[in-house]
């Protein structure tokens, strides 16, 4: 619950170390019950190598949950595969955090406007989710891409900086 309330509660950005694994699983964890009422699965393909970095965890929690609460939400018209992977990397641009879901995927269409604020693709959606992301990450020093998965679905992934003490 606590951790619930930091999430939804404004404050001031603040800049910690942080380990995007440790987020991952963590985030994976909050969306236990979500993942269980859409049928689906959560997997995490998490890179033991993959450096710390320096941001607001809140911050890119947020940003993290978004992704795979769309991704989850892309799920709706598969009825079989319903899953959704969280897997990090590090690269070296940095640390790479993907969210890949087995949806039906970016039509050239929906992906050329997925970032334009108000744009959205769900009936009751604001068009708000994609923006805030890319605005949290950009503030990292990182981006935010999006294509379609290797075999099928979405993937977007955030790239952002690992600190100095991780890339030495």
């Amino acid at each position: 619950i606590d951790h619930f309330r930091t999430l939804f509660k404004k404050h001031d950005p603040i800049s910690a170390t942080v380990d995007l694994n440790d987020l991952c699983q963590l985030t994976a964890q909050l969306l236990d019950h979500e993942v269980a009422l859409r049928r689906a699965r959560l997997v995490l393909e998490l890179d033991p190598k993959t450096p710390l970095v320096r941001g607001d965890p809140v911050q890119l929690q947020q940003a993290l949950i978004n992704l795979a609460l769309n991704a989850l939400d892309a799920l709706a018209t598969a009825t079989t595969d319903r899953e959704v992977i969280i897997s990090t990397l590090a690269d070296n641009r940095g640390v790479e955090v993907r969210v890949t879901d087995t949806g039906p995927g970016l039509p050239p269409d929906v992906k050329k406007r997925l970032f334009e604020p108000f744009f959205s693709t769900k009936p009751h959606g604001l068009g708000m989710g994609l923006t805030i992301v890319r605005s949290i990450v950009e503030r990292h020093r990182g981006v935010l891409r999006a294509d379609n998965g290797p075999d099928k679905g979405a993937r977007f992934t955030m790239t952002l900086p690992a600190t100095e003490a991780s890339s030495s």
